[in-house]
C-alpha cells in the first residue's frame, strides 16, 4: 500500500512507495524543496489519503479529457471496422443479428452479403426429360433447399449434359435470375432459412442427350 505524506518545509503532498520507505528507515526527501524528513511523523489519515487520491484522479481526468475522447473514438472506430469487414460472418453465426445488420448497413450505404455455405445447400430429385411438345427442348426439374438456419445467397446451378459415352455435350451455368420465378425485390431478400424451392427449366438441345449431372455452386 502507498502512503501519503506532507513535507513540513514546503507543505507539498506526495505519495511514498513501500520500496522508498524500507530503503532509508523512514527518511524521505521532498521532490520539490529537497528537504529530508521522517515520513512517519507527517503521515495523513486514511480519510485524508482517500480524498487526496480522489482529487488527484479528477485532476488527471480533467487534464486528459481530450485523450479519453480520442481513445473512445478509436475504440468505436475499431468496432465499426470490425463489424464492416466481418458482417457476413456475423450474420451467418448470429441469425438473429442478420436483419439488424442489414438495416444498419442500409443507413451506412453498404450491404450485407448473404452467407454462401454450399454444404448447407442441397439439390435433390433432379430429372431431365424430353419436352413432348418440342423435340429440341428438354425439361430440367429438381428441389433446391437451404438447410441453414439463416438466410443465404441463392446459388448458381451447374448443369452438364452428356452423350451415351458420358462425354459432355453442353455445360450451362444457370444463375438465380434464370431459375427463380420471382421479382428483383424477392431475389434480394435471399434464400430463406429452411426454404425449399422447386426448380423447373426448359433447355434447348441440338444433340441427343443421354445423361446429365447437376450441382448447386457458389462462384
Amino acid at each position: 500500500m502507498n502512503n501519503i505524506t506532507t513535507c513540513p518545509a514546503c507543505l507539498t503532498r506526495f505519495i511514498v512507495g513501500r520500496a522508498q520507505l524500507t530503503a532509508h528507515q523512514g527518511q524521505v526527501k521532498c521532490t520539490k524543496c529537497k528537504h529530508t524528513f521522517d515520513y512517519r511523523q507527517h503521515l495523513e489519515s486514511a480519510h485524508e489519503q482517500t480524498v487526496f487520491l480522489g482529487i488527484k484522479s479528477l485532476k488527471f481526468l480533467r487534464q486528459n479529457h481530450h485523450l479519453n475522447l480520442v481513445v473512445a473514438l478509436l475504440v468505436l472506430l475499431a468496432l465499426g471496422q470490425s463489424l464492416f469487414f466481418t458482417r457476413t460472418i456475423i450474420s451467418s453465426h448470429c441469425p438473429s443479428c442478420q436483419q439488424t445488420l442489414i438495416k444498419v448497413c442500409h443507413q451506412l450505404n453498404c450491404h450485407v452479403d448473404y452467407p454462401k455455405e454450399i454444404a448447407l445447400i442441397s439439390l435433390d430429385g433432379t430429372e431431365l426429360a424430353k419436352d413432348e411438345n418440342d423435340a429440341e427442348q428438354m425439361l430440367f426439374s429438381g428441389m433446391l433447399t437451404n438447410n441453414a438456419n439463416y438466410i443465404q445467397a441463392y446459388p448458381n446451378l451447374v448443369l452438364t449434359l452428356t452423350d451415351s459415352n458420358d462425354q459432355m455435350l453442353m455445360r450451362k451455368i444457370i444463375k438465380p435470375e434464370a431459375y427463380l420465378k420471382v421479382n428483383q425485390t424477392e431475389l434480394k431478400a435471399g434464400f430463406a432459412a429452411g426454404q425449399e424451392l422447386s426448380i423447373s427449366l426448359s433447355l434447348e438441345t441440338a444433340e441427343p442427350v443421354m445423361g446429365f449431372r447437376a450441382a448447386a455452386v457458389y462462384q
